[in-house]
């Protein structure tokens, strides 16, 4: 996190991602979870409110053309849109196999944790 910090990325949290995370039964990743949502809150606060949704996009989550989505991811992409985020980061393997459609239709880039690294990694180098 001191490294994410440093990058300047911002972990958005919403009540669907505490649901999902709820539901692996893991108090400590629970714990991390709330941890988040309590500094995005902050961040939240700090900057006068949320980004306003693109109303297009979550529509287009909706529309056939991402019927391969879950009706959990469908709410938590349509969470991304609202809260205007550049990237999604998963632990799953759906999204980021359709992160190109995904990218190109929503204008948000899917990740990995271990993609998310790469893009902290020149970051990293600060804290040696």
């Amino acid at each position: 996190m001191f490294v994410n910090q440093r990058a300047m990325f911002e972990f958005a949290l919403s009540e669907n991602s505490l649901v999902e995370v709820s539901d692996r039964g893991d108090a400590l990743y629970l714990r991390w979870a709330h941890d988040v949502l309590d500094h995005w809150l902050v961040c939240v606060e700090e900057s006068g409110g949320l980004a306003f949704a693109n109303e297009t996009f979550l529509t287009k989550v909706d529309s056939g053309s991402f019927g391969y989505l879950g009706a959990k991811d469908r709410l938590l992409l349509k969470d991304a849109i609202s809260f205007g985020c550049e990237a999604f980061l998963t632990m799953e393997n759906r999204l980021p196999k359709n992160a190109t459609h995904i990218e190109r239709e929503l204008g948000i880039k899917v990740v990995t944790p271990a993609q998310y690294w790469e893009l902290l990694r020149p970051w990293a180098k600060l804290y040696a």
